[in-house]
């Protein structure tokens, strides 16, 4: 797949990836910034009046993410054939037809938590026999970063 993007000012700084013809949105999703079902998992943006959020959609392949990118959501989606990134208004921004994997893995990375201008889902369709342990890409493209010693005392450590 190649690499899609799109620049939008989303109505109600919110986008939806989704199948919509058997996506079934979160009820309210107030609580947390990304909000999942089994068919849809629905992502802020940034404030609508504030700017563009520039949304890119790729394969793990094309992937290169910036050091400001962190995962804010990884795991399947059920759909139909075809994943879609729409508006609340159920505009179509970007479309991607899978090729035989009704039940891709979806990893969503932005550059900010409640309010990201920047948002990059990745899409991988490889079959489920054929898929490594999930994340397999996500670990071979980061630089391992360094991890401090949990303090004393926290779970775990004596």
């Amino acid at each position: 797949m190649v690499l899609r993007s799109v620049r939008v000012r989303p109505p109600n700084s919110l986008i939806f990836v989704m199948d919509e013809r058997v996506g079934v949105i979160p009820g309210d999703s107030s609580m947390t910034p990304v909000a999942v079902t089994s068919s849809c998992v629905t992502v802020p943006t940034l404030t609508e009046l504030d700017g563009e959020t520039e949304i890119l959609l790729s394969d793990p392949e094309s992937f290169s993410p910036t050091p400001d990118l962190a995962m804010v959501w990884s795991g399947t989606l059920r759909t139909a054939g075809v994943l879609q990134v729409s508006t609340s208004d159920a505009e179509a921004l970007l479309t991607l037809e899978l090729l035989a994997n009704e039940t891709p893995v979806v990893s969503v990375w932005a550059n900010d938590r409640n309010e990201p201008d920047v948002i990059w889902i990745v899409v991988d369709q490889t079959p489920d026999r054929d898929r490594p342990a999930r994340g397999w890409w996500i670990c071979n493209r980061l630089k391992p970063r360094e991890v401090a010693d949990p303090p004393r005392g926290a779970w775990g450590t004596r």
